[in-house]
């Protein structure tokens, strides 16, 4: 048993064959070798013979001819009867060698040249490992962690003592392949990529490393000398049909293999493995075929058959980093498996098309946890550089006369950790103890001194302290100014962290100055900076976006993250922070297909490389609920706005402009859902923070009194809809700029609350100021001119001047055409509003013709429950009623009212027209009761949502007259008449000069 034990490290016994089975069926994710009696085989066997998790069985027993017939029909069973322990031994340790091999291919079959910064990483990591400096405590700290994995097992203890007692006697060669936990627990650490764990075998690893170095050395020189230039070795594995796939589709690229790996240099042992792999129906058998030439200089590796614990086999051992070309994937139909022929390539070979260029901050560890440390942050490893970095802290914290060299940079690489992982009080403890000793160290305003105030100052600025993050900012600045420093990089990323202090303080001029300096710096250093340097790159090209200019800000950001991917592991929150970029250009150019997938990715990082409550992670939540939203998938929006709001609560001040912020989108998405109590309510919360935090005339504010007075028209408020406006002009007038275009918006919102109390004077007055401020301001920003002559036509259109509304209306369709693709929902809008003109012209051909267009295009554009499809199919049929085609008007409205049942709120004001509609329609075709049914489930949707006087109220009461009148009720029709009455004496003092109604035909714009 003891036996058993030194070769299967996790052995179970059982005499209870269902609690050996309850056993196996409760292991789906391991991987099981059974060995059973005969007796007991034929009860258990065909039970669990066809689970995944059971790879392989064994009979040992002495009765061979009764159980040769049963052990025929399962395919998993070893045909050999096993007879003796030794017997058992030998067929068990060669497997188990082998399946912990097959396990390192597995994990190594991946494409090199789709991961090659992970490939590099892996590679770096490994060999400075291999490179460090020799430590007494290396053993001792591999002799720990092997018993503390082998706690309670005899077998395995008894074979660490022996080697922590004779280690020395012995290579390293011998001990990894003698028949224990040595081989065992460095394949384990290689093949799970854990990097912490591999460092606890750093020493017989390293050793391991070099003797093979050197017989690699000794045995090329003396197969050349022999006339041998070329050899071929081999490797029987059993692999999953997907990684045959992967093998299959790779052809002509490059596997790595991270690990030792182990070969031989005759190929029966390993293809009778190969084909053990029958008994396998998961796996498939594969013969691997390495070919070599000894002329190239390739990853070290040795025939150890002299030094192998095992002398029965030729066994050829590769060092850690092996780079091979897979030439061919074939199927060998003679022996039933399949042969991957690989290329062994040249040891420092170039994958991807950059090198590492592998910053240290200005500092080389001289410890080798601080080094090991400093290289898993630079590889985004945040958890295990924290690790490395708090075991060197527990082995000097009790040191009195630390080195203080070694203490800073300790500090320092701690406090870019905790700084990455959001947690900003400890960062900045580090960060100053850290610059303390600096400044007992340096001479006065050294460099480093003024790195150091930089890293505290971006420390504030992301902790929202604004003050201190200035003070620091310009203290780094100082330094570097005055002492004529030619790191114009640094001085330009110092000018841009200012700049971004200031704009968060709301400081924009003086954001824009130090932002004009930074941008002078990088026009003269961005040709001459190192392409390699991507996260300089990409920090440039996020600090100039120009909306006009987006692709070419893309395709610095696709070459940023093309470079991150060719020298930075897969997960690292870099590359993540280069997909959040890539993302919002995206959203820019309304991408949002591209937009959301880039998005997914940096949060996918984000979630597994930082805490839950990291405020990147809060800001990809942010960026996603806006690509929902653009996309008007309202509940996705909401979900994700929501999700960002739960980390916001948790990391910031109740009063921080950003939750401010997330208040104003928690509200435009129950705004969209016709919530507008509640939508209203948060942008009363945020607009309390905004006043109490930021100056009074900050554009924050001046765009919270516009969406309140927005909202407000929305209610049908337009008197406090008035008054939020002319709160937002008169703030927005105290500051405002030439440059500035919120005066022209504001202009524009109060020329449409005006047009809502008919006063189309002033409602003109306001609306031609805006035109003219914003050909002022950007002629070329067609958008926002062709939304003004949109205004105007529908003002016009409104007075019955049809002539004028017809000319806005088609100067708005040219000025939206050279800036908007022809399917948007401007042009759209437009397009509906020159059908609804064509109408009142009684040009139907034209009216039909122009409000298909603008249907064609929200249906191709816009979610199935967007209330402008419904509007679309409302002004269609209010086309054919005026053809008096009542059928398929009837029809048109019908679609109108299924399309707007799908909308966020049915019974809105859209909902009243149609059914106003369809009731005329029925009144038309002289059918008054349904008529009456649906008149009144207008009225009553209309009462609900708009003051009782309203005109739109006072038209369905005329409405329900007539019908009432033409029906012979007379007590009706005069008890409707009367109420008629009674709402207009209320609203004589409006100021109402248009008689005319807009047919029904619902929101224009």
């Amino acid at each position: 048993m003891s036996k058993l034990c030194q070769t299967a490290d996790d052995l179970k016994t059982y005499v209870d064959l269902n609690e050996c089975e309850k056993y196996i069926r409760s292991h789906e994710n391991e991987n099981i070798i059974l060995v059973v009696s005969g007796t007991y085989g034929q009860h258990i066997v065909p039970s669990i013979h066809d689970l995944p998790q059971m790879k392989c069985i064994y009979v040992f027993c002495h009765n061979k001819a009764n159980h040769i017939e049963w052990m025929k029909k399962y395919i998993k069973v070893n045909t050999n009867i096993l007879t003796k322990t030794e017997e058992l031994l030998e067929a068990f340790r060669p497997y188990i060698r082998q399946y912990q091999q097959t396990l390192l291919i597995q994990k190594s079959i991946v494409d090199v040249e789709e991961r090659p910064g992970d490939f590099k990483w892996a590679r770096l990591l490994i060999n400075t490992l291999i490179q460090l400096p020799p430590e007494a405590k290396a053993k001792i700290e591999m002799i720990e962690t092997l018993k503390k994995h082998y706690d309670g097992n005899k077998a395995q203890l008894e074979f660490i003592a022996e080697f922590d007692k004779n280690e020395k006697h012995e290579s390293a060669i011998t001990w990894y392949t003698k028949e224990g936990c040595i081989y065992k627990m460095v394949n384990r650490v290689f093949r799970e990529e854990q990097i912490d764990e591999i460092y606890n075998y750093r020493a017989f690893i390293k050793e391991l490393v070099e003797q093979l170095n050197q017989l690699y050395t000794d045995q090329i020189k003396w197969y050349l000398e022999g006339g041998l230039s070329q050899m071929t070795v081999y490797r029987g594995a059993g692999l999953a049909k997907h990684d045959i796939e992967v093998l299959k589709s790779n052809e002509g690229r490059l596997i790595s293999f991270n690990g030792f790996l182990s070969t031989s240099a005759e190929y029966k042992q390993p293809l009778a493995f190969a084909n053990a792999q029958f008994g396998n129906l998961d796996l498939t058998p594969t013969l691997f075929i390495y070919k070599i030439d000894l002329n190239v200089n390739t990853t070290a590796f040795a025939e150890i058959t002299e030094l192998s614990a095992i002398k029965s086999e030729r066994e050829i051992l590769f060092n850690p980093g092996a780079v091979c070309k897979i030439e061919s994937v074939q199927y060998d139909h003679v022996y039933k498996l399949w042969r991957a022929t690989l290329s062994l390539c040249e040891k420092n070979i170039q994958v991807g098309q950059h090198y590492m260029s592998i910053p240290i901050l200005d500092i080389t560890p001289t410890e080798n946890l601080l080094l090991f440390g400093e290289l898993l942050l630079q590889a985004g490893q945040i958890q295990k550089a924290e690790i490395f970095i708090m075991r060197h802290f527990s082995e000097y914290k009790h040191l009195e006369n630390e080195n203080a060299k070694l203490r800073y940079e300790r500090l320092l690489i701690l406090g870019h950790i905790l700084h990455i992982k959001g947690d900003y009080t400890a960062a900045l403890e580090n960060q100053k103890e850290a610059l303390y000793i600096l400044e007992q160290t340096e001479p006065e305003e050294h460099s480093k001194i003024a790195t150091g105030y930089q890293n505290i100052g971006i420390i504030y600025l992301n902790k929202h302290d604004y003050n201190n993050a200035l003070q620091y900012l310009q203290n780094a600045l100082h330094i570097m100014e005055h002492n004529k420093s030619e790191d114009q990089i640094q001085i330009e990323a110092i000018y841009h962290d200012i700049s971004i202090v200031y704009q968060r303080k709301h400081d924009h001029e003086n954001s824009n100055k130090y932002l004009q300096k930074a941008h002078a710096i990088s026009k003269q250093t961005l040709p001459q900076m190192n392409p390699y340097i991507a996260t300089d790159h990409d920090a440039l090209v996020t600090k100039y976006p120009d909306k006009h200019n987006y692709d070419t800000t893309l395709d610095y950001f696709q070459k940023a993250l093309g470079i991150h991917k060719d020298t930075q592991t897969e997960e690292n929150p870099a590359t993540a922070q280069l997909y959040i970029n890539i993302g919002s250009i995206y959203q820019l150019k309304g991408d949002f297909e591209n937009a959301r997938d880039y998005s997914q990715k940096a949060l996918h990082i984000f979630k597994a490389t930082l805490p839950k409550n990291h405020l990147n992670i809060a800001s990809s939540y942010s960026t996603l609920g806006a690509g929902y939203h653009l996309k008007r998938d309202y509940d996705k929006a909401l979900y994700y706005y929501l999700k960002a709001f739960d980390i916001l609560k948790q990391t910031l001040p109740v009063n921080d402009p950003d939750i401010a912020m997330n208040y104003n989108n928690l509200a435009s998405i129950y705004r969209e859902k016709c919530d507008y109590d509640k939508a209203l309510d948060y942008l009363l919360k945020g607009l309390d923070i905004f006043t109490e935090t930021l100056p009074k005339n900050d554009p924050d504010i001046v765009s919270s009194y516009i969406n309140i007075g927005s909202l407000y028209q929305l209610k049908n408020d337009p008197d406090n809809a008035l008054n939020y406006f002319q709160e937002a002009l008169g703030a927005n007038k105290q500051t405002e700029a030439e440059t500035n275009p919120a005066t022209a918006v504001i202009y524009g919102n109060i020329g449409s609350i005006y047009q809502e109390k008919r006063d189309y004077d002033k409602a003109l007055h306001y609306t031609q100021k805006a035109l003219h401020k914003f050909k002022k301001l950007s002629p070329e920003d067609d958008s926002n001119i062709a939304t003004c002559y949109n205004h105007i036509g529908s003002i016009y259109e409104q007075q019955g001047d049809n002539d004028n509304a017809l000319n806005y209306f088609q100067q708005a369709l040219g000025a939206n055409k050279p800036t908007e693709p022809e399917k948007n929902p401007a042009t759209a809008a437009i397009y509906g509003n020159l059908g609804s003109i064509y109408r009142r012209k009684r040009d139907y051909p034209n009216a039909l013709q122009y409000t298909q267009k603008a249907l064609d295009i929200f249906k191709e554009i816009l979610p199935e429950n967007d209330s402008r499809i419904a509007t679309c199919y409302n002004n269609i049929g209010a086309t054919y009623r005026r053809k008096r085609d009542y059928d398929n008007a009837l029809n048109y409205f019908q679609e109108a009212l299924g399309a707007n049942k799908k909308t966020e709120a049915e019974k809105n004001s859209a909902s009243a027209a149609i059914y106003k509609n369809i009731g005329l329609i029925h009144r038309d075709k002289g059918d008054y009761d349904n008529a009456l049914d649906y008149l009144l489930k207008a009225l009553d949707i209309e009462k609900r949502i708009r003051p009782g006087k309203h005109r739109s109220v006072q038209e369905i009461y005329r409405n329900i007259v007539l019908v009432y009148s033409d029906k012979g009720d007379d007590d009706n029709a005069l008890s409707y008449l009367q109420k008629t009455l009674s709402i207009t004496k209320k609203s004589q003092t409006e100021k109402n000069s248009a008689t005319g109604t807009r047919d029904g035909t619902g929101p224009v714009f």
